[in-house]
């Protein structure tokens, strides 16, 4: 996870493209960085190996995600109380516009 705090929107923009992690926040806490968080549930495990593969592996297999959070001083407590709430919307890494699921 890697976070950059800035009132820049540009920085912001760039940060969020060229930053290589799986999680890239904008002015919100690392503490955000869960799996319930991201609408998957609670964790079982957590590896950060690259390999190697093992068995018969689809796209989807292949496939990694690269999760996006753009807050304003966000923070885990903010959704608890119920101050906050998540909107998970997949998007486009490449144009940003946003996927639609059939």
């Amino acid at each position: 996870t890697d976070v950059v705090v800035t009132q820049d929107e540009a920085v912001a923009r760039t940060f969020q493209r060229m930053v290589e992690s799986s999680c890239v926040f904008v002015n919100c806490s690392v503490r955000l960085s869960d799996g319930y968080t991201f609408g998957l549930g609670a964790e079982v495990g957590v590896s950060t190996k690259k390999g190697p593969l093992r068995g018969p592996v689809g796209v989807e297999g292949l496939m990694t995600s690269k999760w996006v959070l753009k807050g304003k001083g966000h923070c885990a407590a903010d959704f608890v109380s119920g101050e906050s709430i998540y909107i998970h919307e997949k998007k486009c890494v490449t144009c940003g516009l946003q996927v639609r699921e059939n």
